[in-house]
């Protein structure tokens, strides 16, 4: 399993070239990051970013399952994520 720093890492880079948290939940996805590793998915978020608890559950729940792609959903992801990503 990938460490923490390497995730905000990864997670750094996808905001500063310009993503946002559905950016961030496929490369979660795409990585294997979800399913099981879901929560220590979500602290690296919440660590990296400063998103609340909350933020940091929803985060996990949508990844959980993979996520939605439908855009209803993708659009529900960042309003469950109010913080700022910077």
């Amino acid at each position: 399993m990938i460490d923490e720093a390497e995730m905000r890492a990864v997670f750094r880079r996808v905001v500063d070239e310009g993503g946002d948290v559905v950016d961030l939940a496929d490369i979660a996805i795409a990585r294997g990051w979800g399913g099981r590793g879901c929560l220590r998915t979500a602290r690296a978020l919440r660590r990296e970013f400063k998103v609340s608890l909350m933020e940091a559950l929803h985060f996990a729940v949508w990844i959980e399952h993979d996520g939605i792609r439908d855009a209803a959903s993708r659009d529900e992801l960042r309003a469950g994520i109010a913080t700022r990503l910077r």
